[in-house]
């Protein structure tokens, strides 16, 4: 997801999360990173793969937690990161 779309799952995930105080809240980390190649390019064949910047984000949450494949657009990721991942269209449906 870009930064917008982060920013609007996030206003999204916190004004649906019942809570009365901050600590009722889920434990979230965000990897919003600009420079990931366009994946829609790479899905049609006329743009970089977007995988090692994927694998790169996945790296860096790795410790803190399964990360989400946001879209059908990063389908190798899982497999080669070798982490275990959820799909947020999926989930979200």
């Amino acid at each position: 997801m870009g930064p917008a779309a982060t920013a609007d799952f996030y206003a999204k995930l916190v004004s649906m999360t019942p809570g009365h105080s901050d600590q009722d809240h889920l434990r979230t980390v965000i990897w919003s990173d600009p420079t990931i190649p366009d994946r829609t390019g790479a899905l049609l064949g006329n743009g970089p793969d977007p995988t090692p910047w994927l694998l790169n984000g996945s790296r860096v949450l790795c410790e803190a937690g399964p990360p989400s494949s946001p879209s059908p657009a990063t389908p190798r990721t899982p497999s080669y990161s070798g982490l275990p991942t959820m799909s947020a269209c999926r989930s979200s449906t």
